[in-house]
Parts: C-alpha cells; sequence; structure tokens
C-alpha cells in the first residue's frame, strides 16, 4: 500500500515538474517568436504604405487565407496579391499593428492584435470612396516555414466600424456628387458612377432609359435652361438606396418641348432614388412635377369633353 502510494507521488510530482518545463519552453518561445513578429508587422506598416505588394506577399504563405472586415475571403497568395494590387492603386493605406500576446509552439503560433488603418483616396479611388480611418481587432495563424521564416497562414479581422453605416454613408455621398457635377455639366463623372446597364425609370416612359438615353434627356434641359441648379432639400441612404429630394430652378432661355424661350424664371421639384451595386449606381426612379413646370412656362390645362355616342 505505502509502496504504491510513493509511486502514485513520484508519477504526479514527476508530470508536475515535466509540465514546469514544458511551459516554461512554451512561455520562452512565445516571448522569442512574438519578438519576430513584432518586427514583421513593423515592416508590413511600411510596406503597406508604400504600396510594396510583392513585399508584403513575402510575410504570407502560399496556401494563406486573408479575411478582411466586412468583406470575401481571400484564398491564396496569388488572389491576395491581385488584390491588393488594386487597393494600393486606390490609395495610400497606413496601418498599424499591435500585437497583443503570442502564444507559440514552433512550428506553428497564434497572434492575437489591434490594428489602426488610416486610407487616402488618389485620384484612381472609385467614386464615393472617402477618406477614412479604421480600428478593430485581427487573430493571425503563423507558420514556420522550413526556410526558416514565420509566414501568416490566416489573416482573420473585425473592425470596430460599423460597415453597413459606412456604405450607407458612401452612397449618400456618390450620389450628391452626382447631383452637383450634373449641374457643372460634367458628364465624365457619369460613366464613373452609373454601370454600362443602367436603367432610368421615368414615369412618361413606358420603357426605362438607358444611361445615353439619359443623359441626352438631361442635355435638354441645359441646354432650355443654361442655369439650371438642384438644390438638395433631402438627401438619405438605407441599405442599397439613396433618395433626395430637390428644388429644380432655371431660367427658359431656349426653346423647351416646343415651348418658345420665354425668359421666365422656373423652379418646380424633384425626387428620385438610386440603387447602388458595389458602390455604382445600377437603377434610379425619378419623380418631378412637370406639370407644374410647364404651366410656369405658359401652357393652360383644359378639359376636354367626352364624345357622345
Amino acid at each position: 500500500m505505502k509502496r504504491t502510494f510513493l509511486f502514485l507521488a513520484i508519477l504526479v510530482i514527476a508530470a508536475f515538474l515535466v509540465g514546469m518545463a514544458l511551459g516554461q519552453k512554451r512561455t520562452d518561445a512565445s516571448a522569442d517568436v512574438r519578438k519576430v513578429i513584432e518586427a514583421y508587422n513593423a515592416d508590413l506598416g511600411r510596406y503597406y504604405a508604400s504600396g510594396d505588394v510583392d513585399s508584403i506577399m513575402s510575410f504570407f504563405a502560399e496556401d494563406a487565407r486573408q479575411m478582411p472586415p466586412n468583406g470575401p475571403a481571400l484564398e491564396g497568395r496569388e488572389k491576395m496579391r491581385a488584390f491588393w494590387k488594386q487597393a494600393v492603386s486606390w490609395g495610400r493605406w497606413n496601418f498599424a499593428l499591435t500585437t497583443v500576446s503570442v502564444t507559440a509552439n514552433p512550428p506553428l503560433a497564434v497572434e492575437l492584435g489591434r490594428y489602426k488603418l488610416q486610407f487616402t483616396p488618389g485620384q484612381a479611388a472609385p467614386p464615393g470612396m472617402k477618406a477614412s480611418v479604421d480600428t478593430g481587432n485581427y487573430v493571425c495563424y503563423w507558420r514556420l516555414d522550413n526556410d526558416g521564416k514565420w509566414r501568416v497562414v490566416y489573416d482573420i479581422a473585425t473592425s470596430d466600424m460599423n460597415a453597413q453605416a459606412e456604405l450607407e454613408k458612401q452612397n449618400e455621398a456618390t450620389l450628391r456628387r452626382l447631383l452637383e457635377e450634373t449641374d457643372k455639366g460634367n458628364y465624365a463623372f457619369w460613366s464613373e458612377v452609373f454601370v454600362p446597364e443602367y436603367q432610368c425609370h421615368v414615369p412618361s416612359n413606358a420603357k426605362p432609359l438607358n444611361l445615353e438615353e439619359h443623359i441626352q434627356a438631361n442635355k435638354s434641359m441645359y441646354v432650355a435652361f443654361p442655369d439650371f441648379r438642384h438644390t438638395i432639400e433631402d438627401i438619405f441612404a438605407k441599405g442599397d438606396k439613396a433618395v433626395f429630394r430637390a428644388t429644380l430652378r432655371g431660367t427658359h432661355k431656349e426653346s423647351f418641348m416646343g415651348i418658345p424661350p420665354t425668359g421666365k424664371s422656373i423652379e418646380y421639384t424633384a425626387m428620385g432614388m438610386a440603387r447602388f451595386r458595389d458602390g455604382k449606381i445600377v437603377e434610379m426612379w425619378l419623380e418631378a412635377d412637370f406639370m407644374g413646370l410647364m404651366q410656369q412656362l405658359g401652357m393652360e390645362l383644359r378639359l376636354v369633353e367626352a364624345k357622345k355616342k
């Protein structure tokens, strides 16, 4: 009985000592690996800021997977490379990566951290893409490859921001800018903000207008009313749609729908709703008080009696 107890005691003590030794080794390994990862993160920050995508990719394994906040997963280093090649063409990305903890058991390690991202758009940025600051958490799963370098296998990030709210802000800003650029006669902006298959629904047309038809209809208003302008009264976005209510004003200087120029100042209201997809407008629905406009230009309404059979 005493021998059995002594044997069990020895086993417990041995297990405890081995556990302490392994724990100490794991702690030492984690501290060493953390230093390496923190140095890598400093380099990554510089490479993102300079747009050096090839150097960025050298820190990721060939089979890496990146899961950005509120976006689709990027599977494989080459897909990540293609994504970031396009992203850096849009502007400057300043990442600050702060390691919170590292748990390592080589050849594997898990890093928990915080990030801060500051984006400054360039001229090639998509319409509505504004300067922004984002913060959040990330988890990186690192692997020690055969060449002795640690590389990221999984990069998973979660943002502190409400992504839907930010998207709605961008859509609202794009719609606002569309009205402003239209008043300036900048139809080049239309080709940037509308998809090629765009359709515009107006009450007077049985069929939707395509992009070119909508441009020509719009231009005719600015020919007849050279000082034609939108005053935005309300504008907001929800989901994939943005809505505006505006007062339109101008001076009748050229013929409009068969009415010779009158020199009159006109004012009427209009409302519109745009549906967005990936930052561009796919469809619009427009309603305007054209009856009020025509009456201001002198058109009279008369009742027509029904013919008797």
